[in-house]
C-alpha cells in the first residue's frame, strides 16, 4: 500500500531522526545499529536529508530511483534528499551511515560551501562509487576520528566547530570520487554550468522559463545553450525535462497521487501533456510505470 501524500503533496520525504543533533548538523551511525530508523525499512522511501553509506564488508543491492545497484565489499553510497531508495544487505554487512541536512553545506569553511553543494546537490552524480583502497581508508579514518572525538572532547570549547571541520574534510575527501565521469567541472564557463545545475534542482518544478534561468545567471539564452551543450551534449531544456520526469517517477513509485495531481504539481498544462511527454521518454504511460515500479 502506497503511503498517502495528499497532506504533503510535494512529497518531501521523512525528516531527520528525533535524536539528530541540530547544533552539530550531522550524525554518524553504525550500520548494525537497529535503532537508526526505529525499524529496518522494507519498502522504498525517501528523506529530506542526505545519507552516505560506507560499506566495509558484505554484499547486497541498493535500489535508488528504481535502478538496482549490486555491491560487494567496500563501496560508498550517496543518497541525496528526494531520492527513492531501499538498501538490502547481507547479514554480515558492516559499515557506517552518515546523515546530514543541507545546512552543513552552507557553513562557510574557507569558502568551500558552494564547491560542496555542486557535488552533493547534483542528481547527475553516480550514487554508488568504489573508491581506491587508500581513499576508502582515509574516509573511514575520518569518520572513526569523529566518533572517538565526539565524547572525548565534548566539554572543549568550540567542540561542534571542530567536529564539523572534520566532517567537511570527509566531504572534501570524497568529492574527487564523485567528479569521475560527471559534468561537475571548474573554470569560468564550467562554473556557469554548475550554477545552472543548482538552479535546476531548486526550480525544476516551478515552471519558470529558460530565459529566467539565463537571467539569473546574467547570460543570454544562447550562451546558456552553448555552455550546457558543451558539457552534456544536451540542451538546458532537455536537462530540465529530465529532472521533471525523474521527480514524476519518484512520485509514481512511492505516492498515491493521481496522474492528474502529479501533472499539476510538476507544472504540466494538463494530464494529457504529461502522459505524452512521459511516454516519449519511457515508452509507457505513467500508470503502466507505476504498476511495474
Amino acid at each position: 500500500m502506497k503511503q498517502s501524500t495528499r497532506s504533503n503533496p510535494f512529497m518531501k520525504g521523512h525528516p531527520l531522526p528525533r535524536d539528530f543533533n541540530e547544533a552539530l548538523k550531522f550524525k554518524v551511525y553504525d550500520l548494525t545499529d537497529q535503532t537508526i530508523y526505529g525499524s529496518v525499512p522494507t519498502t522504498p522511501h525517501k528523506h529530506q536529508y542526505y545519507e552516505i553509506f560506507l560499506i566495509e564488508q558484505g554484499s547486497g543491492s541498493h535500489l535508488i530511483d528504481n535502478v538496482a545497484y549490486s555491491f560487494e565489499g567496500r563501496s560508498v553510497h550517496i543518497v541525496q534528499p528526494g531520492m527513492v531508495h531501499l538498501l538490502t544487505r547481507s547479514a554480515d554487512a558492516r559499515g557506517k551511515l552518515v546523515m546530514f541536512g543541507t545546512d552543513i553545506l552552507t557553513i562557510d569553511h574557507n569558502n568551500v560551501s558552494h564547491s560542496l553543494r555542486r557535488f552533493y546537490d547534483n542528481y547527475l552524480v553516480e550514487p554508488i562509487i568504489s573508491p581506491e583502497p587508500d581513499v576508502f581508508d582515509e574516509l573511514l579514518g575520518i569518520i572513526r576520528l569523529i566518533e572517538s572525538s565526539r565524547n572525548h572532547f565534548e566539554q572543549v570549547k568550540d567542540h561542534n566547530t571542530y567536529l564539523q571541520s572534520l566532517f567537511i574534510a570527509f566531504l572534501l575527501s570524497l568529492k574527487p570520487c564523485l567528479a569521475n565521469g560527471t559534468p561537475v567541472l571548474i573554470g569560468d564557463t564550467d562554473n556557469i554550468y554548475n550554477a545552472f545545475s543548482l538552479l535546476v534542482e531548486d526550480y525544476y518544478d516551478k515552471g519558470i522559463s529558460l530565459k529566467t534561468y539565463a537571467d539569473r545567471l546574467n547570460i543570454t539564452e544562447k550562451t546558456l545553450n552553448r555552455i550546457v551543450k558543451r558539457h552534456t551534449d544536451r540542451t538546458p531544456a532537455q536537462l530540465i525535462k529530465e529532472r521533471i520526469l525523474l521527480e514524476a517517477c519518484r512520485l509514481l513509485h512511492i505516492s498515491d497521487l493521481s496522474v492528474k495531481e502529479i501533472a499539476y504539481h510538476l507544472q504540466f498544462s494538463d494530464s494529457a501533456h504529461f502522459i505524452r511527454v512521459f511516454r516519449q521518454k519511457f515508452n509507457c504511460t505513467p500508470l503502466e510505470y507505476r504498476k511495474t515500479a
